[in-house]
This record gives C-alpha cells, structure tokens and sequence, in this order.
C-alpha cells in the first residue's frame, strides 16, 4: 500500500504540474489535506486513487488511451487488478445512473 500511494502521490504531483484539476487528498492543493493528513495511516499514505477532470469526455478518453499506449496502465471499468488502471465513472461504472442524478450526486461525466 505504500508504494501505491507514493506511486499515486508522484502522478498527482505531475498533473497537478501540467496544469490538470487534480484531486488527491495527498496534495496540499486538496481542500481537506490537512483533515485527512491528520486521520491517515503513515505506513499506507494518502491512497492509490486519483481523480483528473479534464473538462469532457473526449479529452479524457484520449488522455486514458495515450497512457495505455504508453503501457502507464490500462483502460478498464474495474478497480480491481494490480497494475494501474484508470475509468471514466460517468460512461461505464455508472453509466446506469442518469445524468441529472450524477450532476446531483457530484460525479462527472468526464472522469
């Protein structure tokens, strides 16, 4: 667990650097670093799982291939498997949901 949050900790870092909307409780850029600083577990860190909004789906979904080319993971609607995986929420694992509901509840398409 620990290197999969010092591995989640450098990518979120390097978005954050490019200029992506980043949100990782490991950032200081978090709105609650500090209360989750507090409550976490040094030896397991901040987590494995980031969320990028890129703003829509096309550019995520681009985003998602180019990585997977690149062998950084590989695109799939489970978060089950031990190498990096990333989805997009809104348009598989809860696609079911219809949209004005995921407005809602906070989830946007484009992750």
């Amino acid at each position: 667990m620990q290197k999969h949050s010092t591995n989640a900790m450098y990518l979120a870092e390097e978005f954050e650097k490019l200029g992506l909307k980043v949100y990782y409780p490991g950032l200081k850029s978090h709105k609650q670093h500090e209360l989750l600083k507090s409550m976490m577990n040094e030896g397991f860190g901040f987590s494995g799982m980031i969320v990028l909004d890129l703003g829509d789906y096309e550019k995520a979904n681009r985003l998602m291939e180019s990585m997977q080319e690149e062998k950084v993971g590989y695109l799939a609607v489970s978060l089950g498997y031990f190498k990096t995986l990333f989805s997009s929420p809104g348009h598989s694992t809860s696609s079911e949901i219809p949209e004005e509901e995921q407005k809602q509840i906070g989830l946007g398409r484009e992750w």
